[in-house]
């Protein structure tokens, strides 16, 4: 007989059948640590910090990260653990504390965290809450599963969160609390199982059947023509968790599905149950992708939902694993995340035996091959507690303009207020006051050109820096507030700065307040000074707002988190689970050439790989386990793919490989050839 060959042994694990019934291409139960993909086994990708030395909040438990988008395109990271809510700062590499002051939420790991970013036109809503800023008409909404008040905030624009409030036209208080937020794509926001207070009982009464939405285009506006609520009663299930689909908005119970139809008019929305029995199984168990929701239902199994009454089942090739593994009494601390590009569908699980997330199942889908990805050498306690898919995003990195006028000026010209904030202002903290006496000194008319012969200014600063003129109104012919220059044309005689131009008089100026005037009174001793930022080096050119950024292109990245309080980002260049070796292993079915009675002298394999180093393994007996009983070849692997010969002449009526690593070394296998038996005679 020939050569049993196992060209790309890449369609993953296969629960449906024993091992010993199982492709060769497949793999058996134990494997795990391997990416399936497109004819290649290889090591699945790492994770490290995100920018964090300890962790947030000392420790407290990261309940959900996500990403989120302004209405002027900038992405936000954002993390909430059991007390506070955090955001990535991206340019400074560190997280920063957006709790609204004075508040410690309260919230747990048994309710989940859900959040909606919202258009809205409600015009009583400023920034920080200020009547005296502009008005905010784009937040995020963050909801904890009912244990805190439903928060807002409007990016950037803002200090830290707020309450979200208008609940008073539907219950006693005027704070919101509710399972879950979200969006409809008619941009209502939803609240599944929102809770009403009873100032008599002192306590949120549970509507576990309920949604409710406000009137068009508002978030604090719940009552009146366009607002309402409906109890989702038919199935007799409880809400679950809700995601928009298509044009409608889908609402998973315990015990069905339902499609909360838009119809619009004063009802707005209609909702009917479209699937009966099956229902999601917990809160974060459902994810959408392509306009279609990915969901491990009530039976354990996993399902693709395209609207109406049509589902598919895939994950049937995993299915008993999964009943296997799933500890049920944490199911409400499962994922499920599809990862960057759609490529693979992640569902995150509690094993039996674990109290966090310490285990996933990924499936390739465009090959459907399922593999197990294992996290128990990181996590010998605790686990992974979320997960979520950071799109790719772009961001600059240095003092930029735009960072400058965030920031509000010390300055004010004039009676006229605060000023708007210029780069100048920005770098104040790193500028040097200048050394030598320019109280002697000649300026032009319009104060453009400086001389004073034999002064040496090349001392204090160079071309292109930029001249500092502070406040100058108490002095004579110079302008009010404080402005910035470029110097040029500096020597030890003296200086240039270009004009800059007023708007409102259409003139060009320099020093002095009119063009034609010459300043005086510029002594650095007296009230009115000069000072300069040096935005050079002593042998470069100054350095253009353009050539001193940096701008950082990031792909799409899972981002997890865990119950020590960490954020991690997973990517390909890490090798490892933040510096814990990745234990990788490769079991191939069990094999009997068709002739599962009779023995052979089995001579050997060979593969095809790449990398750093492996081991090939093979055992004869002991297959109902995934430890004992091998024999173990080592192997170090070079950067090209080299074909490896492993000679064992053994006899048995079957035979197990395994291809592993347990140090972490990484490795890429494009193909694996049993060599062909040679059949004995039964006696």
């Amino acid at each position: 007989m020939a050569d049993i060959q196992i060209i790309s042994p890449d369609m993953g694990l296969n629960s449906l059948v024993p091992a010993n019934a199982l492709s060769p291409k497949e793999a058996a139960k134990g494997s795990e640590n391997f990416t399936y993909d497109y004819g290649l086994l290889s090591t699945p990708q790492g994770f490290a910090k995100l920018d964090l030395a300890a962790a947030l909040n000392s420790g407290d438990t990261v309940l959900s990260v996500f990403q989120w988008t302004e209405f002027d395109g900038e992405t936000h990271l954002t993390a909430v653990t059991t007390k506070k809510i955090y955001e990535n700062d991206r340019v400074n590499a560190m997280w920063s504390d957006k709790t609204q002051s004075g508040v410690t939420m309260s919230s747990d790991i048994v309710n989940p965290v859900s959040w909606a970013e919202v258009g809205h036109n409600d015009t009583a809503i400023y920034i920080d809450d200020d009547a005296t800023k502009v008005k905010a008409y784009h937040h995020l909404i963050v909801c904890d599963g009912g244990l805190s008040n439903i928060q807002r905030w409007a990016g950037k624009w803002e200090v830290d969160f707020a309450d979200l409030v208008g609940a008073g036209g539907y219950h006693d208080g005027t704070q919101h609390r509710a399972l879950q937020v979200s969006l409809s794509k008619q941009n209502r926001l939803i609240l599944l199982s929102a809770k009403e207070y009873s100032t008599a009982t002192k306590s949120w009464i549970e509507n576990n059947q309920r949604v409710r939405w406000p009137t068009i285009a508002k978030i604090e506006t719940w009552t009146g023509t366009g607002s309402g609520f409906a109890d989702l009663l038919d199935t007799g299930g409880l809400n679950v968790w809700s995601a928009p689909l298509g044009s409608d908005h889908i609402i998973y119970q315990t015990r069905g599905i339902w499609s909360l139809n838009y119809v619009g008019g004063t009802t707005v929305f209609s909702p009917v149950p479209v699937i009966p029995d099956l229902g999601l199984l917990s809160y974060h168990l459902l994810t959408s992708y392509n306009n279609v929701h990915y969901f491990l239902g009530t039976d354990y199994n996993i399902h693709a939902y395209y609207g109406g009454s049509v589902k598919e089942t895939i994950g049937d090739k995993i299915h008993k694993y999964l009943q296997d593994d799933l500890d049920p009494q944490y199911k409400y601390k499962c994922w499920m995340q599809m990862g960057p590009n759609g490529k693979f569908l992640w569902v995150l699980i509690v094993p039996q035996g674990a109290t966090a997330i310490t285990k996933a199942y990924r499936m390739n889908i465009q090959t459907k091959a399922w593999m197990v990805r294992d996290y128990s050498s990181k996590y010998t306690s605790g686990g992974i507690t979320a997960v979520t898919l950071a799109g790719a995003t772009s961001y600059i990195i240095g003092d930029t303009y735009a960072t400058a006028l965030n920031t509000t000026s010390a300055y004010d010209v004039s009676n006229a207020g605060d000023i708007t904030v210029r780069y100048g202002d920005y770098l104040i903290d790193t500028s040097r006051t200048l050394t030598k006496d320019y109280s002697s000194g000649v300026w032009s008319a319009g104060g453009v050109d400086y001389s004073l012969a034999a002064e040496a200014f090349t001392a204090d600063f160079t071309n292109n820096d930029i001249l500092m003129v502070i406040d100058g109104s108490n002095g004579t012919n110079t302008r009010y507030g404080t402005h910035y220059y470029t110097a040029y044309d500096v020597s030890a005689n003296g200086f240039s700065i270009h004009w800059t131009e007023d708007k409102t008089t259409n003139q060009w100026h320099g020093v002095a307040d009119t063009s034609i005037s010459v300043p005086a009174d510029m002594s650095i001793g007296g009230t009115d000074f000069l000072r300069a930022y040096s935005a050079c080096s002593s042998d470069l050119p100054g350095a253009t707002y353009n050539q001193s950024l940096e701008n950082v292109q990031v792909s799409d990245r899972m981002i997890i988190a865990d119950a020590a309080g960490f954020v991690y980002k997973v990517d390909a260049t890490y090798s490892d689970d933040d510096g814990n070796a990745i234990v990788q292993r490769h079991l191939t079915p069990v094999i009997d050439a068709g002739t599962p009675g009779q023995n052979k002298r089995w001579p050997g394999a060979e593969l095809t790989a790449k990398g750093t180093a492996l081991t090939v393994s093979y055992r004869t007996a002991s297959f109902d386990t995934s430890d004992t009983g091998w024999t173990d070849y080592t192997q170090a692997l070079t950067s090209e793919y080299i074909n490896y010969d492993f000679f064992i002449n053994d006899t048995s009526k079957k035979i197990q490989w395994m291809i592993s690593d347990f140090s972490g070394a990484g490795m890429q296998i494009s193909d694996f050839v049993l060599k062909e038996p040679l059949m004995l005679e039964s006696r």
